[in-house]
């Protein structure tokens, strides 16, 4: 769960508030995605516009969700992460001080990643696309969820 935080013509901030990361079937996403929804109640739902993504999106479509893909377009994920790279070093990213189970391991992955493509990174990627987000939605809860099959 992301939360873009700005006005017209003022600084963007990100809260970044919740982040699961697990590896999912079609179905059991399915269900984490409709429990995040019933959780946070987003305007829009946004993942991976990947081919699970895409049917994810056509799935939960039908059951009226706001569900949305963010095109990775073609993008490798150190592109996709300069976004967010540089809304943390402008100090814009916040992450939660209570009710954070997942921060220890986001913070760890954001700390160790060298971005070699076989270096497990789904939670930066999660954040990147929460950043690339941010640009075009203002005020809104904004999911972000990486897609996995096992």
């Amino acid at each position: 769960c992301a939360l873009p935080i700005s006005r017209p013509g003022e600084v963007r901030f990100l809260v970044l508030r919740d982040q699961v990361r697990e590896r999912f079937g079609i179905n059991e996403l399915q269900d984490a995605v409709r429990a995040l929804a019933a959780k946070w109640s987003p305007r829009q739902i946004w993942v991976e516009g990947e081919k699970l993504g895409m049917a994810l999106e056509d799935l939960l479509k039908k059951e009226e969700l706001p569900i949305a893909c963010i095109p990775t377009e073609n993008k490798e994920k150190t592109i996709r992460a300069v976004p967010l790279t540089i809304m943390m070093a402008a100090g814009q990213v916040f992450l939660p001080q209570h009710n954070n189970s997942w921060r220890e391991g986001f913070e760890a992955e954001l700390l160790g990643w060298t971005g070699n493509p076989r270096q497990t990174c789904d939670q930066i990627d999660a954040a990147a696309y929460a950043a690339i987000a941010v640009k075009n939605c203002y005020g809104e809860t904004i999911r972000v969820l990486p897609v996995h099959c096992h």
